[in-house]
């Protein structure tokens, strides 16, 4: 009776073992959309660096992650954020020639991701400029 025990361990304990490794050893490079640790940022298990995530979010599909967050949810998750009057002048110059001009924006740290929000939620946003 024992041995069936055992034998039933070791695989509960190696089979999830090679998966993971399996898995890492298939996208080992960090800004892979199918990384082991941007996946599990994504679900919210461990954190990466917030310019990290932004950089392969641009790959990823990003509107779970964005659309109806608050700003406060948007910091907890990236860090900080920036006002239009913070944003690069290219930024400005895109926000202000885009349909989304007179809406209030909020940019994620020192990228080109720009959220519009309404009622103090996302409910759009770009990432590459204009």
């Amino acid at each position: 009776m024992k041995r069936p025990i055992r034998i039933s361990l070791v695989c509960i304990v190696l089979i999830p073992c090679f998966l993971v490794g399996g898995w890492v050893a298939a996208f080992p490079d960090e800004y892979d959309i199918h990384n082991i640790h941007y996946v599990l940022w994504k679900w919210g298990i461990v954190s990466i660096d917030p310019d990290r995530a932004l950089s392969v979010m641009a790959h990823d599909d990003a509107y779970p992650l964005l659309l109806g967050k608050s700003p406060g949810d948007l910091r907890a998750k990236f860090g900080y954020l920036r006002s239009l009057d913070q944003a690069s002048p290219y930024m400005r110059y895109c926000y202000e020639n885009s349909s989304w001009r007179g809406k209030p924006v909020m940019f994620l740290r020192d990228t080109d991701w720009m959220v519009v929000l309404e009622k103090g939620r996302v409910t759009d946003f770009a990432s590459k400029g204009c």
